[in-house]
């Protein structure tokens, strides 16, 4: 017979043993986590990250600078919707203003029968709405999240460039054209651009690798996000067709190492016939069999979208219902009347609201120089990329045949296919002059855009 003490002292031993053993075990898979975040880390070109938060701090402080200097048009605030509708102008004001107020309220309340915010996608005030709950500030939460979603989708548009052309310089110029739009301050604010600019770059670098499980949850995030989200199935049907007809006539590239080189192993098969280079999508992922069903993801997350709206405000359709009443509404029968796209072109820029000067709702001029700028682009986003690419810039480009050139400048912002066009061409033509009006006349311009809108003046 053993003796109680004896017995004890056997127990707390093997406690002992065992409880050094998991220690030892948790210290090694802390080790191996701490030296993957290190291995990670090396692998980040932080230069594109100081690009882009360089460029969110001047925009961030030249809200400010603008709201302490200059005279707040204080009727746009207390006419439009702002929440709470007891909160007076601050500083805190000028960081959401016009639609940033829209999506707070949502995040906070909801959406309702005849809301007045049933317009817009909930992706993101669900998120706000998460992110708040610890931060308990609304506001904190979505620069948060937008300033974070433009992070990384900017970066995910360098690894694109960067694995479709091989070529860290026009990698890096497409981030400084993009950061430079005049418009892009939009990424830093309280505004969808920012995720949807993540999930729609997020979407092709995935498509473009054959990671179709991923991609198909982009695709499934971007119904939900924006109005022309779903619309994301139409490059997704034109890659699968181009895809198919570069599997005929050759081999598509594979990966020589995934998760180390940058580098892909073309075939060297020779081609029987040379396709013309918008026609074949050039993927850098191993090839793999594309299931169809994948390709439902968009419609499914309509539908979710669609049930949302059933579900809260009694009416799938409230939306358009709204949007139906709503300054600059989009109406899909406009599509047949190219006479009617000539005339809002062409109308006189005699503003309804003088307050707004050049950027009025309706009558902005500068989105018409915008509209000139995406014609003069199609030829060269369709010279320097690929079919599937020029078909997501015609899409976010030609809102305006819809009846309305209102906030169209915004709009354009994340159409990347033009940036990754021209960078491409000026990396090699050596257009340093071009590249250089670009980057100047842009970020000027943004600072002033980003002023105005932070003094309440509508910009997009």
């Amino acid at each position: 017979m053993i003796p109680v003490g004896t017995a004890r002292e056997s127990r707390w031993s093997e406690v002992r043993t065992h409880g050094r053993a998991g220690k030892r075990q948790a210290e090694r898979a802390l080790c191996t986590l701490a030296s993957a975040i290190v291995t990670r880390l090396r692998r980040v070109d932080w230069l594109v990250v100081w690009i882009v938060v360089c460029a969110k701090i001047i925009v961030l402080a030249t809200i400010a600078i603008a709201y302490h200097v200059f005279p707040f048009l204080s009727w746009t605030y207390y006419t439009a919707l702002h929440y709470p509708s007891s909160e007076g102008i601050s500083l805190q004001t000028a960081y959401k203003t016009w639609d940033a107020q829209h999506f707070i309220f949502l995040s906070q309340v909801g959406y309702h029968p005849a809301g007045p915010s049933n317009d817009y996608y909930p992706l993101l005030p669900a998120l706000i709405h998460l992110v708040a709950l610890p931060l308990r500030s609304p506001l904190a939460a979505g620069l948060l999240i937008s300033n974070s979603c433009s992070l990384v989708g900017v970066y995910y548009l360098y690894l694109f460039v960067l694995r479709m052309f091989q070529d860290r310089r026009t990698a890096v110029l497409s981030v400084l054209l993009m950061v430079a739009f005049p418009t892009s301050f939009f990424l830093s604010l309280v505004y969808s651009e920012s995720l949807f600019l993540m999930l729609a770059i997020c979407f092709f670098y995935y498509l473009y690798a054959n990671n179709y499980p991923v991609c198909s949850i982009c695709a499934f995030l971007l119904a939900l996000a924006r109005p022309l989200g779903v619309l994301i199935i139409v490059p997704w049907l034109i890659f699968h067709v181009a895809a198919g007809m570069n599997t005929r006539r050759t081999t598509l590239p594979t990966r020589a190492s995934w998760r180390g080189s940058r580098r892909y192993v073309r075939s060297s098969i020779p081609r029987r016939r040379k396709s013309p280079p918008q026609l074949v999508p050039h993927t850098f992922g191993a090839r793999s069999r594309q299931r169809p069903a994948y390709m439902l993801a968009p419609l499914v997350g309509y539908a979710v979208y669609l049930l949302n709206m059933l579900f809260t405000t009694g009416n799938a359709l409230s939306a358009f219902t709204q949007e139906q009443s709503s300054i600059g509404a989009w109406h899909v029968s406009d599509i047949l009347r190219p006479d009617l796209l000539v005339s809002n072109f062409f109308l006189p820029f005699t503003v309804q609201l003088p307050d707004f000067g050049f950027t009025a709702p309706t009558a902005s001029p500068l989105d018409r120089v915008f509209f000139l700028l995406f014609l003069v682009g199609l030829p060269l986003v369709a010279l320097e990329t690929d079919i599937v690419l020029l078909s997501f810039y015609v899409l976010l480009g030609s809102v305006p045949i819809l009846g309305s050139f209102m906030s169209y400048s915004r709009y354009l912002m994340p159409a990347f296919p033009l940036y990754v066009a021209f960078a491409k061409l000026a990396s090699t033509t050596q257009r340093r002059f071009a590249v250089a009006i670009w980057l100047l006349v842009g970020f000027a311009g943004s600072l002033i855009l980003v002023s105005r809108h932070a003094l309440g003046y509508w910009v997009g």
